[in-house]
């Protein structure tokens, strides 16, 4: 579930200390948590051509974004995430990166089942 795993990133980012990991032992893992690795100043452009809104704006920070990033590595390993695959996006069209979690995805797919496409 992407939410226990956001919610307990963005809360200790925001100075949070309660711990919830436990309660992950009563969530079905997910099969794959799939972490979309934007490089700040992309991130940045994609979210003010979309609207940006506070909760977004806040993260848009040099020392913000490297908090983030360490909160999610730290977070990876965590039973409830399942299979945990960093995909860089960002160097290129959204088009572009689409295709490329596309491809990833199956690669990873025939690797899983022993396939070849």
């Amino acid at each position: 579930d992407r939410y226990f795993l956001s919610t307990q990133v963005y809360a200790q980012m925001r100075g949070s200390s309660l711990q919830l990991d436990f309660l992950g032992a009563g969530l079905l893992p997910a099969d794959l948590t799939i972490y979309l690795d934007a490089p700040l100043e992309q991130r940045v452009a994609r979210l003010r051509g979309r609207g940006a809104d506070a909760a977004d704006r806040e993260t848009l920070d040099g020392a913000t974004d490297g908090i983030l990033r360490r909160l999610y590595r730290e977070k990876s390993g965590s039973p409830v995430v399942g299979t945990w695959c960093t995909i860089a996006v960002g160097g290129q069209s959204v088009a572009a990166d689409v295709a490329s979690i596309v491809a990833r995805l199956a690669i990873m797919g025939e690797a899983a089942t022993g396939r070849q496409p």
